[in-house]
């Protein structure tokens, strides 16, 4: 850990207790965006990451202020707590240690949970839409830093590599993630969600979307180049979504039928974008 990691996840900490409840969804946002993945706290064999440190704290004070009263009387509430806890019953047919199968249960339901605590309304989803929006500009910028110097600038805060893995000669920008492709997906994955205010705040959108397309393009990965182009097709084609059984159907035999006539099997198209 480096001083400049402690400082922001000190400030996170901190920033999640004192924050107005509306914004109480940002501090996790940026640890998961900027801070890498590494263990700053372990109790009990237990290690927490800033992710975790941070859902912690923003659960603390959800219980404690009675953001959670109601939890439960929802559906969606019972279907997350029984699916966040299926890596705990599947973890006892594979090798992964019981402590990393409540890992992952723990970072499901806490995120879950951080965002009923914080994300109460309409209003609160399309403020979050906004802090992601916010949040990828930078992630973009030092990305491209990355992806032209081959020096992370997020080794500040104890990146993983300062020297980038590379692809056909180009390098694969991971900015604060352990590997490229989670950060490009990352980037991806948000792109959907600023649909939201495209037309309220039409400049924010535009370099929004363009900072995603930017990450995608650093990192240098098919994955999140898929995970995009998906977005966009299905942005495209949402208009026709009552036509989703026949293109479902047509897209299973086009798959079946590509998966006998090409000499590797079909899940290797991902290697040719």
């Amino acid at each position: 850990m480096t001083a400049a990691f402690l400082v922001l996840l000190t400030a996170l900490a901190v920033a999640q207790l004192l924050v107005p409840r509306q914004w109480g969804i940002a501090p996790l946002l940026i640890a998961t965006f900027h801070l890498p993945n590494l263990y700053c706290v372990e109790l009990g064999g237990f290690g927490f990451t800033p992710v975790r440190l941070v859902i912690l704290i923003a659960l603390a004070r959800g219980i404690t202020s009675g953001y959670l009263s109601d939890f439960g009387k929802s559906g969606i509430d019972l279907a997350v707590l029984v699916w966040s806890c299926v890596p705990i019953f599947l973890g006892s047919f594979h090798k992964t240690g019981l402590v990393t199968n409540v890992g992952v249960t723990y970072n499901v339901l806490g995120a879950y949970l951080c965002a009923r605590c914080y994300m109460p309304d309409r209003d609160s989803v399309l403020r979050y839409c906004k802090i992601l929006a916010y949040i990828v500009i930078p992630l973009a910028f030092f990305m491209a830093i990355h992806r032209v110097t081959d020096s992370n600038p997020y080794t500040v805060v104890g990146a993983y590599l300062d020297q980038s893995a590379e692809r056909y000669g180009r390098i694969r920008a991971a900015g604060p993630f352990a590997h490229a492709i989670l950060a490009g997906t990352a980037a991806a994955v948000v792109f959907p969600l600023l649909m939201l205010f495209r037309t309220s705040n039409r400049k924010l959108f535009n370099l929004s979307v363009l900072c995603c397309l930017a990450s995608v393009v650093a990192s240098n990965s098919s994955g999140p180049i898929s995970t995009f182009l998906l977005v966009v097709g299905g942005l495209v084609f949402w208009r026709y979504r009552s036509m989703i059984g026949p293109a479902r159907t047509l897209a299973l035999i086009t798959l079946v039928a590509l998966h006998f006539i090409m000499s590797a099997p079909v899940w290797y198209l991902m290697a040719r974008i």
